[in-house]
């Protein structure tokens, strides 16, 4: 469930032509929730459903707010739903709640930036079959006859003895969950050798406390001392199976690959901050390289057609309407991709290949990068409507470099100022007589409007997806906010950077599987 474009506007036109031809829509703006195909509409009302029954767990009744196109048609349905309505007659708590585009920026959900041990996990380790979030953890080291092994389990072959990250979901796994998500990654695996540590004693283990010893191995160390007692193992299952993921996750071949990434988004941040300089550029070196790895195996290259697409993501989310400068280096990008896919036809990265499926010839690869093109400049056009939050690359000074800011950081910043800015771009979908009535006589009276944070509760919710590194830098930004009002954090899904690209590039938006 990822929000709408400008690139799906053509389709859905297309459509309300054929059904009505004297009605079209031209842009997201003037979009209906009623125009969209009927399998779109009904995903967002089972969806407008679920969100209820949680704010009828949570005893509330809310003030609804938007940001971006998709938000608003949910904003709306949520606000005229007839359950929604009797819950609101009966509730007396009262709680804001803000839907948010993750179109409009995800560049911190596609970048490798990640401060939390569990986006790193979540984006280094194989899912677990049948699992979107979960991870699948190497558990054959707890035999007996075995070392603790750094090796992961692979994507490509079945695991012999599968872990996860979440099997009982008691009291004890969920603190160990937190640590993984509100934590930074140095402070979550010393937190992790202090539960395993906790653990082996606590089983009379023979535990030898080394001086100076690295964190991983020190986690190894005392996880070998687990092997073979099956019934202590399914005792500390959760604790053992968490600090196995962290020492696959830090020893697993993929850390340099990760890191190679990291720094080519630093390079093409401060290239799109110089706006005279495209950061497409750098892309197409990496296309370069690309090329001159083909004789290598997948896992040996540095770079592949799929890093490319997020790459690409990374760039048009984060310059926006600077974007307009770069039509030159757009067309020879697209005929290099053009080119690579049609040599690599048979050794495909699994988004390429979901991208370009059995088509095979120039022609109809050529169509499909260019549509990948109308994806990457709705993304691009994402911010243009608004006006308080058009840009997430903030330019530097003397003393400090052009850095990101995150639009989710730039809305929580807002909506607390204590100057009560008002907020142009968060939409109040909250209705009825009532609110009429004070808003014509705030003419008069100087009452203010409402504002998200009026009310004890705040819940922020990302449609497409969020990480867990957002939440903890949102988190950690509140703590210097003098603010009484709680935050609660939600989102259709947990992501990394592949899994948003699937989103993005693959997904049919128009005709969902529900």
């Amino acid at each position: 469930m990822f929000p709408l474009s400008k690139a799906d506007v053509k389709e859905i036109d297309l459509r309300i032509r054929a059904a009505r031809p004297e009605k079209t829509t031209s842009c997201l703006p003037d979009l209906e929730i009623s125009q969209l195909p009927r399998n779109l509409q009904t995903l967002y009302k089972m969806f407008v459903s679920s969100f209820n029954d949680i704010l009828e767990q949570l005893s509330v009744k809310e003030d609804i707010y938007s940001i971006g196109h998709t938000s608003r048609c949910i904003a709306m349905e949520l606000e005229n739903y007839g359950p929604a309505k009797s819950r609101r007659k009966n509730c007396a708590s009262k709680a804001s709640v803000i839907f948010v585009d993750r179109s409009l920026d995800i560049v911190g959900a596609v970048g490798h930036q990640t401060e939390t041990l569990f986006d790193k996990i979540l984006s280094i380790l194989p899912s677990l079959p049948g699992h979107i979030i979960d991870r699948n953890i190497n558990m054959e080291s707890m035999r007996p006859d075995s070392n603790v092994s750094e090796k992961p389990v692979s994507s490509d072959e079945p695991a012999i003895a599968p872990g996860c990250l979440v099997s009982a979901y008691d009291e004890h796994e969920r603190d160990l969950i937190n640590i993984l998500i509100k934590n930074n990654q140095k402070e979550a695996m010393s937190e992790i050798n202090t539960s395993i540590l906790q653990a082996a004693v606590e089983e009379k283990l023979p535990v030898k406390v080394a001086v100076n010893r690295n964190i991983v191995d020190s986690i190894k160390s005392i996880l070998n001392l687990f092997k073979g007692r099956y019934d202590v193992i399914q005792k500390h299952l959760a604790a053992i199976q968490v600090a196995l993921a962290a020492i696959q996750t830090s020893n697993h071949p993929s850390n340099s690959h990760f890191k190679h990434l990291q720094g080519m988004e630093k390079v093409i941040l401060q290239t799109t901050a110089e706006k005279n300089v495209s950061p497409l550029s750098e892309i197409s070196e990496i296309l370069r390289m690309c090329q001159s790895e083909r004789h290598k195996p997948h896992e040996g290259r540095l770079y592949s057609l799929d890093d490319i697409w997020c790459l690409l993501l990374y760039c048009y989310s984060l310059a926006g309407k600077d974007r307009y400068l770069w039509t030159k280096e757009e067309q020879g990008l697209q005929a290099g991709i053009v080119k690579e896919i049609l040599i690599e036809l048979k050794n495909l990265p699994p988004i390429t290949k979901a991208l370009v499926k059995d088509n095979h010839t120039e022609g109809t690869v050529s169509v499909i990068v260019q549509g990948v093109w109308e994806k990457l400049k709705g993304l691009g056009d994402a911010r243009e409507d608004l006006k308080q939050f058009s840009s997430i690359l903030k330019a530097g000074d003397e003393s400090s470099p052009p850095h990101y800011k995150s639009i989710l950081r730039q809305i929580v910043e807002l909506v607390f100022d204590p100057n009560k800015v008002e907020l142009v771009d968060v939409e109040c979908k909250t209705g009825g007589l009532k609110d009429l009535l004070k808003t014509g006589f705030g003419l008069f009276m100087n009452i203010s409007k409402p504002r998200p944070n009026d009310h004890p509760l705040l819940i922020i919710y990302v449609i497409g997806g969020i990480t867990t590194t957002e939440v903890k830098q949102i988190k950690d930004m509140m703590a210097s906010l003098k603010t009484d009002t709680k935050i609660l954090f939600g989102s259709t899904q947990l992501v990394n950077p592949l899994s948003l690209a699937v989103s993005v590039l693959c997904e049919n938006r128009m005709n969902p599987c529900i």
